[in-house]
């Protein structure tokens, strides 16, 4: 190749790699345009994006705003007021206005001193002073018979500065109205609280006052010389007076309970002496049956609790009541034990157990219901009213304990029980009123004022008073009783309560302030009524006690004793136990410390029963002759039955087994051996009751 042509060759090919570098600069700037005009058009759609967003939320704000508007336009029976520092009202709201005639024109923009209604003027313009120096303020105005609920509040901006104020004004007229709806409803609740109240207390007197005359009257009348049948008739006569008085308790208990009448006294006690006033009031009771009642108190319980006795009583009346009832074999046991114990505070176990008829599951779960009964309790045998165990559950949950109920039919039910109470201490304990035997040496020479506008209640008080051997008077209302008492002294006065011309508490209060001899004299209110805040509102008007209608001779004359000072002489120290042997008997222990318990240091009441064993045993004693010479085998059953539970309660094991196997036999009908079985018996008793006349203890 020639040298010219390589040159022009080498030319070309500098020039065509020159093109290639040239065209490849060219392409990277192609492509980095591309990428350039890429993003460009990625950034106008973002940008046409968030226009669309920015309108859509311009639109939103628009509508929220239009709902704000229209809301705050339509606001029911209120009125909002938004104020510069200038009181001039920059927005406002509700439909309360229009009531008047004004629309929010007539405000934006203005004070509200250019508002015409000068009532508006008046009320509010000290309002907005008040709340544009900081203050909230909230009161009532009226304005044209309607009532507002006015409240102001002061709007601060980011530098702490009052910038505005708000008014809110509330229509409550209705809400007024209504509240004095209620507060009538609420005075004629009170006024139909007062009734019920004053009806319990006049339906307590109605039927009590009448009682007290049966009753007392009844056991008057078994203090004389009555045939047996005379005698059968007026026991019956007191046992149906006795089952009316319960369930007339029953009832009113229940309805006081409904009515929040119940209170919770919050006392110091001896949980023990509580199960010992139990045992002793159904013990004759259980022993007439031939079942075994007995109770236990853990030694480990705080000497002295703080509660209610009272109605831990009642409720285990109740419970036990029900138990001796349907318990025709085996026996009843209650006891009470420590569930939990802390420093200062107790929760109690109570249980009560029967080996009665049971309660079948069907009606475990109704048997609290008020007015339910199970249909082994309904059978006439039993009878009852079916609220004791009602009444016994609401007492409980009054003194914030539970109760729950375990039973079998025909095996027995269990009743188990806790309540929480405090501990107290023994200093705490509250004298308890002495107990006497009705007799009238205590009393001899006494002078006393009965007022009972009952001319029955009256007669009774007359025949009691002649057996006391003291002197009386007896008023028949309030004036003539304030007129004697204005002619003498008394030792005691004996005041009823509701008496026509003046009441029991007129007479007292008179009594109390007005010149007499007896403005010191002890007054006691016989009173029917069981409402605990009238018996206090009693001691209040100046009383010294009450006594509840029905009472009994020994009832009245032990509050007596007790209001005017009466001491028991207790040093003389009762027999724990007599014994004695004789040709004819082995030696025989005659046990005296449940008796003893039972007359708690009493003498007279240790010799009265006594005696009501002599005279009882003496009695059977005659039976058993009689009906031996006569072969009358159920006479003979009927009275080894009677005894056994006396015999017992003596601890004269021996004659209460022969009195068992005498009552046996009899079942049986193998007559032979009891004549025998009668002959050692009979010396028995004759040495027990020779014994024990010896025993009594002299005055």
């Amino acid at each position: 190749m020639e040298i010219s042509q390589m040159k022009k060759f080498d030319a070309i090919n500098q020039k065509l790699e020159k093109l290639l570098v040239e065209s490849k600069c060219n392409m990277a700037m192609s492509d980095e345009l591309l990428s350039i005009q890429k993003a460009l058009k990625e950034c106008e759609d973002c940008n046409n994006q968030l226009e669309k967003e920015h309108n859509k939320l311009r639109a939103e704000n628009k509508r929220l705003k239009e709902q704000y508007a229209a809301m705050l336009d339509n606001l029911p029976d209120m009125d909002v007021y938004l104020f510069d520092k200038k009181q001039r009202f920059v927005l406002t709201g509700g439909q309360e206005k229009t009531k008047y005639g004004y629309s929010k024109q007539d405000f934006l923009g203005k004070t509200i001193l250019d508002i015409s209604d000068k009532n508006l003027q008046d009320s509010f313009k000290h309002l907005l002073d008040s709340t544009l120096i900081g203050n909230k303020v909230e009161t009532e105005f009226k304005n044209k018979s309607k009532a507002y609920k006015i409240l102001t509040q002061p709007i601060y901006d980011d530098n702490g500065e009052i910038e505005y104020g708000i008014l809110i004004g509330h229509n409550i007229t209705k809400l007024k109205k209504a509240q004095q709806k209620l507060r009538k409803a609420k005075i004629e609740a009170e006024n139909t609280a007062r009734s019920k109240t004053n009806f319990l207390a006049n339906m307590s007197h109605e039927i009590r006052t009448p009682l007290n005359a049966i009753i007392g009257f009844s056991e008057q009348l078994a203090k004389t010389q009555l045939t047996p049948e005379q005698r059968k008739f007026n026991d019956l006569v007191n046992e149906s007076s006795d089952i009316l008085l319960s369930l007339v308790n029953e009832i009113l208990i229940l309805l006081k309970i409904g009515m929040g009448k119940v209170f919770i006294d919050e006392v110091p006690f001896d949980v023990r002496k509580v199960f010992e006033d139990v045992y002793q009031f159904f013990r004759l009771k259980a022993e007439r049956k031939g079942i075994e009642l007995m109770y236990v108190v853990d030694d480990d319980i705080s000497p002295v609790l703080v509660g209610d006795p009272f109605r831990l009583k009642q409720v285990l009346i109740n419970l036990v009541s029900n138990a001796v009832k349907f318990t025709d074999a085996g026996s009843v046991r209650f006891s009470c034990s420590v569930k939990k114990e802390e420093y200062d505070k107790v929760r109690l176990r109570i249980d009560v157990k029967d080996t009665g008829i049971g309660i079948p599951v069907k009606d475990q779960a109704i048997i609290f219901d008020e007015f339910s009964q199970s249909e082994n309790m309904i059978k006439e045998k039993h009878g009852g009213t079916g609220l004791g165990l009602t009444i016994s559950k609401k007492l409980i949950e009054l003194q914030k304990g539970k109760i729950k109920l375990k039973s079998e039919p025909e095996k027995g039910s269990h009743f188990s029980i806790v309540i929480p109470y405090k501990k107290g201490s023994e200093t705490d304990i509250i004298k308890e009123d002495q107990v006497f035997v009705v007799d009238a040496h205590h009393l001899k020479g006494k002078n006393i004022l009965l007022a009972d506008d009952d001319q029955y209640n009256r007669e009774l008080a007359q025949t009691i008073f002649n057996n006391w051997d003291v002197d009386f008077d007896l008023a028949q209302n309030g004036e003539e009783a304030y007129n004697l008492a204005n002619q003498k002294a008394y030792d005691i006065i004996l005041m009823d309560i509701h008496m026509p011309k003046l009441s029991g508490m007129q007479t007292t209060h008179q009594i109390r302030t007005e010149p007499n001899p007896n403005k010191q004299t002890k007054i006691v209110a016989l009173t029917a009524n069981i409402v605990k805040s009238d018996i206090n509102e009693y001691l209040q008007f100046g009383m010294d006690d009450y006594l509840i209608k029905p009472y009994s001779e020994e009832e009245l004359f032990n509050k007596v004793c007790n209001v005017l000072g009466i001491q028991i002489d207790t040093n003389k120290k009762m027999p724990k136990q007599a014994i004695m042997e004789t040709e004819k008997t082995p030696t025989i222990i005659f046990d005296f410390t449940d008796l003893q318990k039972a007359t708690r240091g009493n003498q007279m009441m240790f010799n009265k029963m006594l005696q009501s064993f002599i005279d009882n045993t003496q009695k059977g004693l005659e039976e058993l002759k009689h009906g031996l010479k006569q072969s009358n085998w159920d006479l003979l059953r009927e009275t080894a039955h009677r005894m056994v539970s006396s015999f017992r309660y003596f601890k004269l094991d021996e004659a209460s087994d022969v009195l068992r196997s005498i009552e046996k036999s009899v079942i049986n009908k193998e007559f032979d051996g009891i004549p025998d079985k009668l002959h050692v018996l009979i010396d028995q008793i004759e040495a027990i009751l020779e014994a024990i006349e010896k025993e009594k203890i002299t005055a």
